[in-house]
């Protein structure tokens, strides 16, 4: 499911799924590497989609926009990257823009990769210390 949730025709907030897989297991190592594994998996093919089909169809949607928009992501992307990942957004959707826009795919992944990790340890230092936050969240 951290796949798919973080799959951009099917976006779904893999923080969800995350605290379900808390209830459950004891291990939260394993839990931490299997989603961002499989959200990094999903960034990639979302950033693969963007680079083989998003431009030529991101220009044709957009049309004088795209321009625009590519300039702000190669410019403000690393921001955007670190805030969409570590924070619930749109992330998931802007990754198409990503690959269309040509953005260096190595500090992309890096990005992802880093910022996915922190998000997780960020939720059980909530879930561990402040259960009530992660209540409210939930409800």
């Amino acid at each position: 499911m951290g796949f798919f949730g973080t799959f951009f025709l099917i976006s779904f907030p893999s923080e969800l799924i995350f605290f379900q897989y808390i209830e459950t297991s004891t291990n939260l190592i394993i839990i931490i590497v299997t989603l961002t594994l499989a959200n990094t998996l999903a960034m990639i093919l979302n950033y693969g989609f963007g680079k083989i089909i998003g431009a030529s169809l991101l220009k044709f949607l957009l049309k004088d926009k795209f321009e625009k928009y590519q300039n702000l992501t190669l410019s403000y992307g690393t921001f955007i990257l670190v805030f969409g990942n570590v924070f619930v957004g749109p992330i998931e959707v802007l990754a198409v823009m990503f690959g269309a826009s040509g953005y260096n795919f190595r500090k992309y992944l890096y990005i992802v990769i880093i910022c996915r990790i922190l998000k997780y340890l960020s939720l059980i230092i909530l879930y561990v210390y402040f259960p009530q936050v992660i209540d409210y969240i939930i409800i």
